[in-house]
């Protein structure tokens, strides 16, 4: 028995392109899963200043925002139910964005939490500043991030990376789950540093148990061993070469007294990848261990 299962959505909604192309995402994955979708939207202190709903006004009376809101969320919640036939229940709470979000997916018993992301460049790629990246490093279930690029609604082609890590393999049986839905190809790309050529033939053994697992449940299955110093560059390459659609990631961080860091290879692919990526929390890793970046 699959111990994954998406029955509840929650998409955050601030009205960007990026959040509404969230919510056809979301949307349509609620119509193949059958799922309850959630759609939240968060008002900050800077939104109460000069919101976006309201460009250059201040409005000092929070409850004519939050029903203004209410408003324009009601109106995306009857659209989603026109067009993909799925009801939603919405919500308007005042917070910090990733702390509310991650609060109501976990109160609610989120089963993923799928939401739009503009990416990070420069300095923010180290110490993450964005919501969608704290979102999630903090989540308890994955998270879906997508950015503007991301118009196409379906998963048909799955791209899993795979490293040598522990943990790296964790994502088979989301993406499976995935891939059973959405009628999906899943392509393994299984990722070696130069340092751990002599593990190749044990590797090799580990991604082909991968590949006959994923065809004994009938999902179709490519493999392809790579040699890389860069795994998350090298992802983001083989996913442009192969026309992927869904990029399933695990990731591992640390928070410290001042401030949120991600490793570097899960960083580099939620922050550049032009198409979603499935940010998985390995199993027995809370928020604060660390190991080694894997994918």
């Amino acid at each position: 028995m699959k111990s994954f299962n998406i029955k509840k959505i929650l998409i955050p909604v601030d009205f960007s392109e990026t959040s509404l192309l969230a919510f056809e995402h979301g949307s349509f994955m609620a119509k193949l899963f059958k799922a309850d979708l959630m759609l939240v939207h968060v008002i900050t202190k800077k939104y109460l200043e000069q919101n976006v709903l309201l460009p250059k006004t201040k409005i000092e009376n929070i409850d004519k925002i939050i029903k203004i809101a209410e408003s324009k969320i009601d109106e995306i919640s009857k659209t989603i139910l026109k067009k993909y036939g799925v009801q939603s229940t919405v919500s308007v709470v005042i917070g910090k964005v990733s702390s509310e979000i991650v609060s109501l997916a976990k109160k609610n018993k989120a089963d993923v939490i799928v939401m739009g992301t503009h990416g990070a460049s420069g300095f923010e790629e180290y110490f993450i500043g964005s919501n969608a990246a704290r979102v999630v490093i903090e989540s308890h279930c994955p998270v879906i991030s997508i950015q503007a690029n991301a118009k196409k609604i379906g998963f048909k082609k799955i791209l899993l990376p795979v490293d040598n890590s522990i943990t790296s393999r964790q994502k088979v049986e989301q993406a499976m789950v995935l891939a059973e839905h959405y009628g999906s190809k899943i392509y393994v790309l299984g990722l070696l540093t130069d340092d751990e050529s002599e593990h190749r033939k044990t590797f090799e053994l580990k991604i082909q148990q991968m590949k006959e697992y994923f065809e004994k449940h009938d999902i179709s299955c490519n493999t392809k061993i790579a040699k890389s110093s860069n795994h998350g560059k090298r992802t983001i390459m083989y996913a442009d070469e192969i026309g992927a659609d869904l990029t399933v990631v695990m990731t591992e961080q640390e928070i410290d007294a001042s401030e949120i860091f991600i490793g570097p290879t899960a960083q580099k692919i939620v922050n550049h990848s032009k198409i979603p990526v499935m940010s998985i929390r390995p199993t027995g890793v809370a928020a604060g261990g660390f190991h080694n970046n894997p994918v």
